[in-house]
């Protein structure tokens, strides 16, 4: 009663528990209640018990969609294999200037020359025609009405077609 209203309960067994809400109370306030115990026989006690009210949690819940990492977007692989195929760069640079500079490549100049041997005994050679002379016969000018309209219509003095 001490309290305002009846928010703390007793069981049978002497335990405490609350019976309403306690959000009236701010939290982390501690409140002195008496308590009054009577037992069969008539006898009674009272005792003061301080209750701290607790404060209420306010928890987001956050979701996330984890994934794993690919391999180059943790910087330091990519810094590793930024030096690994430095290294392959430069052994492929290495091995190609001694294969060039110390091997020997005669036996391949042999296998072209070889090669360009054989291929010109095999060249067909082309036939070669010779042009056909055609006479150019100038068709005969007759002067008829249809070919004068015809066939002289461009030769017009002031550019008029008939």
């Amino acid at each position: 009663t001490s309290t305002g209203g009846t928010y703390f309960r007793m069981n049978s067994d002497g335990g405490l528990y609350v019976a309403s809400d306690l959000s009236s109370f701010s939290a982390g306030a501690s409140k002195d209640i008496i308590i009054t115990a009577t037992d069969g026989g008539g006898l009674t006690t009272t005792t003061t018990v301080t209750i701290v009210i607790p404060g209420v949690p306010t928890t987001t819940v956050s979701t996330t969609t984890d994934r794993y990492m690919t391999f180059f977007e943790d910087t330091r692989n990519v810094a590793w294999f930024v030096v690994c195929m430095s290294v392959l760069l430069g052994l492929f640079i290495l091995i190609s200037f001694i294969i060039v500079r110390y091997g020997d490549f005669s036996w391949m100049k042999r296998l072209c020359d070889e090669l360009a041997r054989q291929c010109k005994g095999k060249r067909r050679s082309k036939i070669r025609r010779e042009p056909i002379k055609m006479s150019y016969v100038e068709p005969a000018r007759v002067r008829t009405s249809a070919t004068k309209i015809t066939w002289e219509a461009w030769r017009t003095s002031d550019n008029r077609f008939y």
